[in-house]
């Protein structure tokens, strides 16, 4: 038979010379104008391997009888089956990143319809453009899909311009698809599998294999038919099978919703499959066991008296104390504070340096019936008075050298005075429910505005039953006490070993930042719990590590760290210098102030399957949820607010309660309970695991303690000649957070003289690190700070570094480069 012509490829070469290459660029330009992000799949995989690509591949069909209802929706819609497609993946991916907006890959055939003959050409055609799937509050899928639609067809006349010339002019670069969506028009092996009619005379192909991969790690294929086929070819380096498997999960619980009801709110629409569900909520939360609920700290350490009454209780300096002894004086010291009328919640403020004044004021303040105000002595006297008036503070225990050291007119209680104490030291009769306060620890506020959490005795012992299931402690343990009482981690190191009758040392005021100082405490006190931020241990491990006689730690069996974010870097290090020598085993713990300390933690002897270290499982009879704004539950691997409940959630926040309303919300998983929004984001892990993420507002951990970074702005505007001010978290290297602080003045300002300002209102870990003064701040094009062109810092230090906001496209290159 006579072939046909065939239209040579340079016909396409010479139409393509002739595009409006200016005004297509100016298309794909608005068209993406105001995306500023990435649109991700959640990765999963554990591996820190960075391998090369390894295939993978799942095919699946979606049925006759849900391919024939996809169909409908199209038709009804007058939308094509691809577009249907598309919608229903952005819509996915939007739940996958948090966004409303979201970008991914589409193969077009490239072939314009203009050149005759063009079906008849061989070349290369296939181009890659990019599909923006873009939803607003309350809009419907058609809605999403039929303006999806119209964006298609406008997209047609401008879909041969390369993707490299797309990419070029976007602020992601090479990052602007992560992956392709491939809608196969003519699908060849189908073609193949059904030429079951031909003469002898036809050729015949018999067979059809290929090897297929693309420049991303994962792609989609969607094959219409009878019964639509959708593959998913993926680098088995970067997702595992389960993972992939998930995705297919949530797409197809998508696509039942679409057919059942096209017209139902995106927003609306279920990610999450019946199982996963049931291994979030019922599965990962199988928490249940039993606690000491009925009784209060104090309760406790009582019965633990009875038991060993002659060993030793505490240690500070060369002085020690039994549990005896300790219960008796505590007792003394409870009676005459129940006649300054102490009682049930009511609130005392501590102000006592580290010392054997410190515990027997905090046991006699719980046997009196009353809950402890912490206040560290290290802080600016503005902010122990506001904490002392927020909390009605009318009694304060100190010690001797600290009366005066703030203006108090309520009755001073001095410590150091044993003559102030009531004669009776036996056990006074239990006046406190196990739902009573125990304590109340001040927070950073965003406001500018310390607040106070409202902590009940029934929560910290369960806290503490989680730590004694986690490892037990007994007569033999010594627990180092070196956390300001006016932190959290405080709480364990107190109250622990108290109930279970180890013996708690106290560490030297000041030795809690020198790694030396800690070295010898574990040394010559034969150290077995110890509790760090990363910052710290750090520090500690670093000294350890070129420290000759790591045998002589070998008591050290438990450290605890949390506060901040645990780096790889830093868990495979203590694994090396600590746990292979001496087998000591390093927890990674997280928790809010307002869970009552510690709500998860994890192993990390088996840091080295996971990239980044988990926070672990929840605790004992704690609840964790990672859910989306709507308050749905997110799929494993997907990021989302972390949420915990459980009997640790506090009662909530002093004299806020419109805070409290905000931040503690009903738990519409078990109805009458509460649960609390830490504000931190967060994933599961396939095996139940957490991983955190990050803050989703601008609040930060830093040693240990939360910071507001609003607060810090509030205070470094108050310093004179400071016209604006804008502090971020930076993080360095070794995955340690720091404060940087940027500020516009009327004149040069010195950072002693801000540093000084400063203190007067904020403790010392909230100012900042770094301080950069700026001509001006710089600007997004809507009038806000645009914190992501903020300069780094260079060196310790620095003030007087004049910045100007780019003001042309050129200008916004060199940053770029730079």
């Amino acid at each position: 038979p006579k072939l046909s012509v065939v239209t040579p490829y340079s016909n396409y070469i010479e139409w393509l010379e002739a595009q409006n290459h200016e005004e297509s660029s100016e298309y794909w330009n608005d068209y993406l104008e105001g995306y500023e992000r990435q649109t991700l799949l959640p990765k999963v995989t554990s591996s820190r391997e960075n391998e090369s690509y390894a295939s993978g591949n799942l095919v699946w069909n979606l049925g006759q009888k849900l391919t024939e209802q996809l169909k409908q929706v199209a038709n009804n819609n007058q939308v094509t089956l691809n577009t249907l497609m598309q919608t229903a993946w952005g819509v996915l991916l939007q739940r996958y990143n948090n966004s409303t907006d979201v970008v991914f890959g589409s193969v077009v055939s490239g072939r314009p319809s203009e050149i005759v003959g063009v079906e008849n050409i061989i070349g290369l055609f296939i181009n890659t453009i990019p599909v923006r799937i873009r939803c607003e509050a309350g809009e419907s899928f058609v809605e999403v899909m039929k303006r999806n639609q119209k964006q298609a067809v406008a997209s047609h006349a401008y879909d041969t311009y390369p993707l490299y010339e797309i990419q070029a002019q976007t602020e992601q670069k090479q990052d602007l698809i992560s992956h392709i969506m491939v809608f196969e028009n003519y699908p060849l092996e189908q073609q193949l599998e059904h030429s079951e009619n031909h003469s002898e005379t036809d050729f015949i192909i018999k067979n059809v294999s290929m090897i297929e991969q693309t420049n991303y790690d994962f792609n989609v294929t969607v094959i219409p038919g009878e019964e639509m086929q959708v593959q998913f070819e993926y680098n088995t380096n970067m997702y595992d099978s389960a993972s992939i498997e998930r995705v297919r999960g949530h797409l197809i619980q998508i696509i039942k919703q679409i057919v059942n009801n096209s017209q139902t709110c995106i927003q609306n629409l279920e990610l999450v499959t019946t199982e996963e569900k049931i291994q979030i909520l019922e599965m990962f939360n199988d928490t249940a066991a039993e606690y000491p609920r009925e009784k209060t700290i104090h309760q406790l350490f009582e019965e633990q008296v009875e038991r060993t009454p002659n060993h030793v209780a505490v240690i500070f300096e060369n002085q020690q104390l039994t549990y005896r002894e300790l219960n008796a004086r505590a007792n003394q010291l409870a009676r005459m504070l129940r006649n300054e009328g102490v009682q049930e919640d009511q609130l005392v403020g501590v102000m006592v340096e580290r010392s054997i004044e410190l515990i027997v004021g905090i046991l006699g303040i719980l046997k009196a019936g009353g809950a402890y105000v912490p206040l560290d002595p290290e802080y600016p006297e503005e902010r122990i008075q506001y904490i002392m008036e927020d909390a009605g503070v009318n009694v304060l225990l100190l010690q001797q050298h600290l009366q005066g050291h703030v203006f108090f007119k309520g009755k001073n209680v001095n410590l150091d005075d044993i003559s102030l104490y009531d004669k009776d030291d036996s056990n006074l009769e239990i006046s406190t429910r196990p739902s009573g306060l125990a304590f109340v620890i001040y927070t950073s506020g965003s406001t500018g505005k310390p607040k106070g959490v409202l902590i009940e005795h029934h929560s910290v012992l369960n806290f503490l039953q989680t730590l004694e299931a986690r490892t037990l402690l007994d007569e033999k343990d010594i627990v180092l006490q070196k956390s300001t009482i006016s932190s959290d981690a405080s709480i364990w190191e107190l109250f622990w070993g108290m109930i279970k009758g180890a013996r708690l040392y106290l560490l030297e005021p000041g030795g809690e930042k020198d790694p030396a100082t800690l070295v010898r405490a574990v040394q010559n006190y034969k150290v077995t719990h110890l509790e760090f931020v990363p910052s710290m241990l750090q520090a500690f491990v670093e000294y350890v590590e070129n420290f000759s006689n790591v045998e002589t730690l070998s008591s050290l069996r438990y450290v605890s760290v949390g506060g901040e974010k645990l780096s790889a870097h830093l868990a495979d290090k203590f694994h090396k210098v600590l746990t292979v020598p001496n087998g000591t085993l390093l927890h990674n713990t997280y928790g809010p102030t307002e869970a009552t300390v510690e709500v998860t933690s994890f192993v990390c002897s088996e840091a080295g399957k996971y990239e980044n270290i988990p926070i672990g499982k929840p605790n004992l009879n704690t609840q964790m949820y990672i859910l989306n704004d709507n308050l749905g539950i997110q799929p494993i691997g997907v990021a989302g607010e972390l949420y915990t409940g459980g009997v640790g959630v506090a009662r909530g926040y002093l004299n806020r309660p419109d805070l409290t309303k905000e931040r503690f919300v009903e738990n519409p998983f078990i109805p009458g309970e509460r649960m609390y929004r830490t504000g931190d984001l967060a994933r599961w892990l396939p095996d139940g695991n957490i991983e955190y993420i990050g803050r989703i507002d601008h609040q930060v951990k830093i040693r240990g303690y939360r910071v507001e970074l609003g607060e810090v702005e509030s205070a470094l505007q108050k310093v004179e000649l400071v016209r604006e001010a804008i502090v971020v978290a930076r993080e360095s290297i070794d995955g340690l957070i720091q404060l940087c602080a940027y500020f516009v003045g009327d004149e040069s300002l010195t950072v002693a003289h801000l540093r000084e300002e400063m203190s007067q209102e904020l403790p010392d870990y909230m100012i900042p690190s770094y301080f950069v003064q700026l001509m001006q701040m710089p600007l997004t094009p809507n009038g806000k700070v645009d914190r992501k062109v903020l300069p780094e810092p260079e060196g310790n230090l620095q003030t007087g570094i004049e910045y100007v906001a780019p003001r042309t496209r050129i200008e916004e290159q060199l940053i770029e480069i730079w």
